[in-house]
């Protein structure tokens, strides 16, 4: 009764995740604001871990067909397109080819272990799912403009940190910025803090108003040089603040007018810097990805340079979240033998050896 339960409870996890799992790479694909793809990272763990493990447990290779099928064909719920049945039926023949390889080990084997037999087929099943991922983002984004095929360069904290880190790298005094925080005008001021101060003007000695008073004449009353040195010290403040209120203008003005130049927006000053420095990035690629932007490219080129490195990276991170897949998987089937949720007997075997 216990095995029936634990069946089907690893039929049912494994078709739950995967469908989460299709559900949010459609949510990445078409969410313009999202660029991070821990979510479906975490589902489609969750979904290894329980087909490893109903491939492990489960006898029937008939059912364990059947799930491989029905988990890969949830993705053609989010691309209602007929030729993605081509890629599914594709990934199909390899997570087959997979668990036929896991079986067959597990038959061969004396002594039962999973992290051994899982290896024998892990390629196969994540080929599988890496082909139709891609092939679920291709039909997802064919009908897209250029624009939006264009990878955006998000504001978040990890690209804040390498911002930070680019910024210190031009002018170590960036370092002190919080550029996360800081906006555009305040970036400015403290980034151009010296030719700020440098602007004014060069305040009076005393010894220096005292020979413009003598040549004046030297039968000026004492409290009336008094008078007129601090006249003279206050229009010379009064100037000073009058001519670096303009500097800084000036400067402030033509350094926005820089970033406008980079970013292809106008910007009031009160911006976020991060912000900023996303909207630069994000043109920069765009700009080097279509070199006119005037010309309506065809963007089938981009479309499938894109979903190869997605293959590409789904293949390359897949083959390293396999090991914690495949320990995970192993952690919990030992924790189910312990509880004797599993049970696992010794019996004589037939091997054929040459003498």
């Amino acid at each position: 009764m216990r095995r029936k339960i634990l069946k089907y409870s690893l039929i049912a996890l494994s078709i739950i995740f995967s469908l989460l799992s299709w559900q949010k790479v459609e949510e990445e694909i078409n969410s313009p604001d999202s660029s991070e793809w821990i979510l479906p990272i975490i589902f489609f763990t969750l979904f290894f871990i329980s087909f490893y493990l109903a491939t492990v447990i489960i006898k029937e290779r008939d059912a364990l067909n059947a799930l491989a099928f029905f988990c890969l064909s949830l993705s053609f719920i989010f691309v209602l397109n007929p030729w993605h049945f081509i890629p599914i039926l594709l990934g199909l023949s390899l997570a087959l080819s997979g668990i036929y390889r896991i079986k067959r080990d597990m038959g061969l084997n004396i002594k039962i272990s999973p992290v051994k037999t899982l290896t024998t087929g892990r390629q196969f099943i994540i080929l599988a799912f890496a082909i139709v991922l891609a092939s679920q983002y291709f039909f997802s984004i064919k009908d897209k403009e250029f624009e939006k095929l264009v990878p955006k360069f998000s504001n978040n904290r990890y690209s804040s940190m390498l911002t930070s880190k680019i910024l210190s790298i031009i002018n170590p005094e960036y370092k002190k910025i919080s550029n996360e925080e800081i906006t555009v005008n305040e970036f400015i001021v403290k980034s151009q803090k010296k030719q700020l101060e440098e602007g004014g003007i060069m305040p009076l000695s005393n010894d220096q108003i005292e020979n413009s008073l003598s040549q004046i004449g030297n039968n000026i009353p004492n409290d009336q040089k008094e008078k007129i040195k601090n006249e003279l010290r206050d229009n010379l403040s009064s100037a000073n603040s009058r001519i670096l209120e303009e500097n800084n203008r000036i400067i402030l003005e033509e350094s926005r007018k820089k970033l406008e130049n980079l970013i292809g927006k106008g910007l009031t000053g009160e911006e976020k810097m991060s912000e900023v420095f996303e909207g630069i990035i994000n043109r920069k690629i765009t700009d080097y990805l279509r070199p006119d932007i005037s010309e309506k490219t065809n963007p089938s080129l981009l479309q499938a340079i894109l979903v190869i490195i997605l293959f590409l990276t789904i293949v390359s991170l897949g083959s390293i979240l396999n090991i914690l897949w495949m320990l995970f998987s192993t952690l919990v089937f030992w924790i189910l033998v312990k509880f004797k949720v599993i049970t696992i007997n010794k019996i004589p075997a037939l091997v054929e050896m040459i003498e």
